[in-house]
């Protein structure tokens, strides 16, 4: 449940890889004729995975564990040790019940973050509070 996982290496994930590309594709505004030309117009970047943060409302815990503070230490760590990192994923779950104050939580802890952050939403997730943060 709180398997917070920083994985500092290049992604297999076959969604964010696309998504990659195509980026790689429209920034460098050339129409790609073949798929070795694409492979020419692409730098490698790292990326910073962390998910399940499943942030919880103030003083609130999971089996005896603040999620918050564990959050922060693993943020901290991925901008001391990775400041050359162009992207931070946040995988869902982001919050444990997707309440409002813990949405706020979250994005208290983002606001300030020398790297970009897309958050994603997992199941315990709740689109409209989310949004209403963020």
């Amino acid at each position: 449940m709180l398997g917070m996982t920083l994985t500092l290496t290049v992604l297999a994930l076959a969604s964010i890889a696309a998504l990659f590309l195509i980026l790689a594709v429209f920034s460098a505004n050339k129409c790609v004729a073949s798929p070795d030309m694409l492979w020419q117009t692409i730098t490698m970047i790292k990326i910073i995975v962390i998910s399940d943060v499943h942030i919880t409302s103030e003083g609130d815990t999971i089996i005896g564990l603040d999620p918050m503070m564990r959050f922060q230490l693993v943020l901290d760590a991925a901008v001391r040790d990775h400041p050359d990192a162009e992207i931070i994923v946040l995988l869902g779950d982001l919050t444990h019940h997707g309440t409002v104050d813990q949405y706020q939580r979250l994005y208290d802890a983002l606001v300030n973050c020398p790297i970009h952050v897309i958050p994603m939403l997992g199941n315990h997730d709740k689109r409209d509070a989310f949004y209403s943060v963020f």
